[in-house]
């Protein structure tokens, strides 16, 4: 079974992208401010959590594992609820999550946060818990993954 490349849990690369996104802006160079949205970015915060909870809750429906640095460890692969349109559910709300915050913000350089993100959990995170459970589901999780897109 394949070992993850990088330990860091995703709520701590969430977190980065969020120091990020805070470091950028305060950066006085490309401040292409745009107008701060709070009610848009309510919203859209709201949307992440529910997708987030949602993940969490047909894993424990499903009674697998929620630990990403385990993926050896799950017990099936989760198809229901949230799981038919994204195979990261829970990582696409916490995308969603920094996007609210990049609305928030209100500047254009921010947006490199959930960038950042993106890029991070599917190099470190989602690929090496793909190839695992690839090793571990053949077929099954082969055929859910050409069905149902990574992110959405």
């Amino acid at each position: 079974i394949s070992i993850m490349r990088l330990k860091l849990p995703p709520p701590l690369w969430w977190f980065l992208s969020v120091l990020l996104m805070w470091a950028l802006k305060k950066i006085p160079i490309a401040q292409r401010q745009m107008p701060a949205s709070l009610m848009p970015a309510l919203a859209l915060a709201v949307v992440g959590f529910f997708i987030v909870l949602a993940g969490i809750w047909a894993f424990y429906r499903a009674r697998t594992t929620v630990n990403p640095h385990h993926p050896e460890r799950a017990s099936c692969i989760v198809q229901t609820g949230v799981f038919r349109y994204s195979r990261t559910p829970m990582y696409l709300g916490m995308l969603i999550l920094l996007m609210a915050l990049s609305l928030w913000f209100g500047s254009i350089q921010v947006w490199f946060g959930p960038l950042f993100f993106g890029y991070c959990l599917t190099k470190w995170q989602i690929i090496p818990e793909e190839e695992v459970l690839l090793e571990k589901f053949g077929e099954s999780y082969r055929a859910y993954c050409r069905t149902v897109r990574r992110w959405f």
